[in-house]
């Protein structure tokens, strides 16, 4: 998400996949703390961004990330029926 509409705020993420601010915040400081994103600050909102350039092994993990947020309602259920 954030790769493919440049920098970006808490809020917009928010929206787009309808999870609860402090949430998402606590992601994002999860990966900027690896060194994934980077933040600039505009007045009292931070937008964050990919750090470029990424090597693949932390693009490939941006994907992973990305996939099970999406899809973890899904694979929870999955492995409850099993």
């Amino acid at each position: 998400f954030i790769d493919e509409n440049g920098a970006v705020c808490v809020c917009d993420i928010e929206s787009a996949f309808g999870m609860i601010q402090s949430r998402i915040s606590r992601h994002l400081k999860i990966l900027k703390e690896a060194g994934f994103l980077r933040v600039e600050r505009k007045g009292r909102w931070a937008y964050y961004s990919i750090r470029s350039p990424l090597d693949k092994f932390r693009q490939d993990i941006l994907k992973e990330i990305s996939y099970l947020e999406i899809n973890l309602p899904e694979l929870n259920t999955q492995c409850a029926s099993n």
